[in-house]
C-alpha cells in the first residue's frame, strides 16, 4: 500500500512539475515564472488556468509594492510629485482595475484575463516613461518586475483560452519556410498534454486549429 501511495504521489508531482516548466517555456521570462510558481503551494495539484491566478496574485502583490514605494516618495522626493501621481494612478488601475478583472474572468472568458495582464504590463511601463526628462526613475526595479510578471500573467492566461482543461498549455509550431508540412497547412496551434509516468514522462501533442 506504501508503495503504491508512494508511486502514485510521485507521478502527481511529476505532472506538476511537467506543467510548471511547460507553461513557463512558453511565457518571455521562464525562470520568473517558474520561481514564482514554485514558491507558491497552490501551484501543486493546479491547472493552467490555476497557474494563471497565482501569477496574477503576484502582479497585485507587486503592484501594492510599487504603491507602498510611491507613498513614501511622495513624502521623501516632492519635486517628483507630478510623475509619482502619475504613476501611483497607474498601479491603483493595475490592482482596483486589472487584476480584478483577471481574477473573475480567467475561467470563464480568459480573453478579458489576458487583456488586463496585458494592460498592467503596460502601466508598468508607462510609469517609468513617467520620469522621462525630469529625472532618473527610482522606480525603475519595481516597474521592470512588475513589466516582467505582468507579461508572464498575460502568457499564462492567454494559454487558458486556448487550453482550458488541466494540464495543457498551448505552443505555435514553426514549420520552416518551404517545408512540406508548411505547404498543407498554413497556421497550426497545438496544446501538449504533458503525462507523468513514473520514471520518465510523455508529451501528447493534440492538434485545436
Amino acid at each position: 500500500m506504501f508503495s503504491i501511495l508512494g508511486t502514485d504521489a510521485k507521478i502527481s508531482v511529476e505532472k506538476d512539475e511537467n506543467l510548471i516548466e511547460t507553461t513557463c517555456k512558453n511565457t518571455p521570462h521562464y525562470q520568473l515564472c517558474i520561481n514564482t510558481l514554485r514558491a507558491d503551494k497552490g501551484s501543486s495539484g493546479a491547472d493552467v488556468a490555476g497557474l494563471g491566478l497565482i501569477m496574477v496574485e503576484a502582479v497585485k502583490a507587486k503592484s501594492k509594492e510599487a504603491l507602498s514605494a510611491i507613498k513614501k516618495l511622495q513624502k521623501s522626493q516632492p519635486k517628483l510629485a507630478t510623475p509619482l501621481q502619475q504613476c501611483r494612478d497607474m498601479y491603483k488601475a493595475v490592482v482596483s482595475g486589472d487584476v480584478p478583472e483577471a481574477e473573475q474572468s480567467i475561467r470563464g472568458n480568459p480573453k478579458f484575463a489576458e487583456n488586463g495582464m496585458a494592460d498592467a504590463a503596460v502601466e508598468a511601463d508607462d510609469c517609468e516613461a513617467a520620469f522621462q526628462g525630469v529625472a532618473k526613475s527610482p522606480l525603475t526595479a519595481v516597474n521592470t518586475a512588475a513589466r516582467e510578471l505582468a507579461e508572464v500573467a498575460r502568457d499564462l492566461t492567454w494559454g487558458v483560452s486556448f487550453c482550458p482543461k488541466s494540464s495543457i498549455f498551448p505552443i505555435s509550431m514553426d514549420v520552416g519556410d518551404g517545408g512540406a508540412l508548411e505547404d498543407r497547412v498554413s497556421d497550426l496551434w497545438w496544446c501538449v498534454l504533458v503525462l507523468g509516468c513514473g520514471c520518465c514522462s510523455r508529451v501528447v501533442f493534440v492538434g485545436v486549429g
